[in-house]
């Protein structure tokens, strides 16, 4: 981790349109002194009022995050603060001249690029890590969230989710680095070429084979498909222990995972599922 201060070497801009309000928006990141902190700035309104991103300045999260101090609102910052997050810029001065932000590609690699471009500058002042000493635990019974801060000499994330719902399963993901693999070329905000095949093979809707690969709803990426026959296609899979039980049942420094059998049904019969995949009904 870095131990000193860091801002940009010279400002740098993009325009674009936002997500959700589908305005025009010119964003430019500008250098900042030390301890200044993150702050967004509306030029567009009388006074060019100043937004510190900080966590008493969200004013609504539903659909991305919004900032606001009285009139002076940012939407959908998450996305420009995730890249200043990842590439550990502490001081950094955020000009727009709209209410939100450009949506980019949709993730946070376009304002990586556009960071990268201009260069960081190393300050004197020292960073201000926030250091957690104890294990710190949030729940929303309500809405099912559980956030848990544990003690570490170092900067990682793991995240899951789990909508309830067995075509989605659970979904988990984590970071354990956050220099080198916050910014991946090959994978963030980027599309790739994972396979190529002559060969397509549909059984039934939302279920079918690529050459190789099996794409089936319900079963996971990661599956393995243990046995195959006429009739039926059996997979082996993982079941990551929901981070909610894990909670209830003190196993927060672990991750319990359960291994088991899925069995699909090649058959379909519902219907005639003709060579492009389309689906003519049975009639009665």
């Amino acid at each position: 981790m870095l131990e000193q201060q860091r801002t940009l070497k010279k400002a740098v801009s993009m325009s674009g349109i936002g997500l959700h309000t589908g305005t025009e928006c010119t964003l430019t990141f500008k250098p900042a002194p030390e301890n200044y902190g993150i702050r967004f700035i509306r030029t567009d309104l009388g006074g060019k009022p100043e937004i510190p991103a900080i966590a008493d300045n969200v004013i609504d999260v539903s659909r991305g995050t919004t900032l606001g101090i009285g009139e002076a609102k940012v939407h959908t910052v998450e996305h420009v603060l995730s890249a200043i997050a990842g590439l550990q810029i502490d001081n950094i001065i955020i000009e727009v001249d709209g209410i939100e932000p450009p949506v980019g590609d949709g993730s946070a690699m376009p304002f990586v690029s556009v960071l990268q471009k201009t260069g960081f500058e190393q300050q004197e002042a020292p960073k201000d890590y926030l250091v957690i000493d104890k294990t710190v635990a949030y729940h929303d019974e309500e809405k099912n969230i559980d956030i848990v801060a544990l003690p570490l000499d170092d900067y990682r994330l793991t995240v899951m989710v789990d909508y309830q719902n067995p075509a989605l399963g659970s979904q988990h993901t984590g970071m354990f680095d956050l220099e080198k693999e916050f910014v991946n070329e090959f994978e963030l905000g980027k599309l790739k070429l994972e396979e190529t095949s002559n060969d397509v093979i549909i059984y039934r809707p939302k279920f079918y084979q690529f050459g190789q690969t099996f794409k089936c709803k319900g079963i996971k990426k990661d599956s393995v498909k243990i046995k195959e026959d006429e009739n039926n296609i059996v997979f082996k899979q993982e079941r990551w222990e929901r981070f909610r039980t894990s909670l209830k049942n003190d196993n927060i420094d672990k991750q319990i995972i359960t291994k088991f059998i899925k069995i699909v049904d090649k058959n379909y019969d519902k219907g005639i599922i003709d060579s492009k995949g389309n689906v003519k009904p049975y009639s009665v």
